[in-house]
């Protein structure tokens, strides 16, 4: 996988936002994102916001009509995806939304080529916090998934308070120094940790997909002290104790679990 220091990661956002604004994203723009887990994502969405503009997160297990659904009712006028996604959804992505392919395909863009530096004098826009920053999409237990639009506030609402409650000891949660990201990043509470990483100065390490032995190891490895867990993944570490006593996760002292009732 890739690897960035938090000056590389600053330098990456810029490069790709003045890609982007060399491409026709001005402020509004939408930018789809559909694609695995992978750091590219967080990396092109702070990129979107930098130029003013939203970013739509959509589930890559969805089926191609049902992307087609979101693309037509969000109208993105680009879309990340990866190579896999990219052959699978091809056909449904409509003719005025670019296609930017993370691993490049003939006649798109690659993420390769977005994070060279170019010659262009960036000019970026004051964002109006009121003004959406993101739409998801619900998971659809209770009907057709709905999309669900969160503006800047709502975001740096959530980061800074849950940083606030950290930092001055209201969780009774020490601050962490490392943090895997399981969760799926098309999620809200996964995309929401991998920023809240990056504002307490935290290492993220992403994987592809949840992996629970993958998992417990890169936990034990980079000697994690949060762990951050849906319920069904912390109900299926409770049945299989066995699995994770077998890996050293005695630098963890904070299990945070939402998303859904534990």
């Amino acid at each position: 996988g890739h690897q960035y220091t938090f000056a590389e990661l600053e330098d990456v956002v810029h490069n790709i936002a003045c890609h982007l604004q060399s491409l026709g994203f001005t402020k509004g723009s939408n930018l789809a994102l559909c694609a695995s887990n992978c750091v590219e994502i967080p990396i092109m969405i702070l990129a979107s916001w930098k130029l003013g503009g939203m970013v739509t997160v959509i589930n890559p297990l969805l089926k191609p009509d049902e992307v087609r659904s979101h693309l037509v009712g969000t109208k993105p006028n680009f879309i990340f995806l990866d190579k896999e996604h990219h052959e699978k959804l091809k056909k449904v992505i409509q003719a005025e939304t670019v296609p930017l392919v993370k691993e490049g395909v003939e006649g798109h863009r690659s993420f390769a080529s977005l994070k060279d530096p170019i010659q262009h004098e960036l000019k970026c826009f004051a964002r109006d916090v009121e003004s959406e920053a993101a739409i998801f999409f619900s998971s659809g237990t209770t009907g057709s998934q709905k999309a669900v639009v969160l503006t800047h506030r709502n975001i740096v609402a959530q980061l800074e308070g849950i940083a606030t409650l950290v930092e001055t000891d209201m969780l009774m949660m020490a601050k962490w120094t490392c943090n895997v990201i399981c969760l799926p990043l098309s999620h809200v509470l996964g995309l929401l940790f991998s920023f809240l990483n990056m504002r307490i100065g935290a290492t993220t390490i992403i994987m592809p997909r949840f992996d629970p032995k993958k998992y417990l190891e890169l936990n034990s490895e980079f000697k994690c002290e949060l762990i951050v867990l849906v319920p069904p993944i912390a109900v299926f570490f409770v049945k299989n104790r066995d699995l994770v006593k077998k890996y050293d996760l005695s630098n963890i002292h904070s299990i945070a679990c939402g998303a859904a009732v534990l």
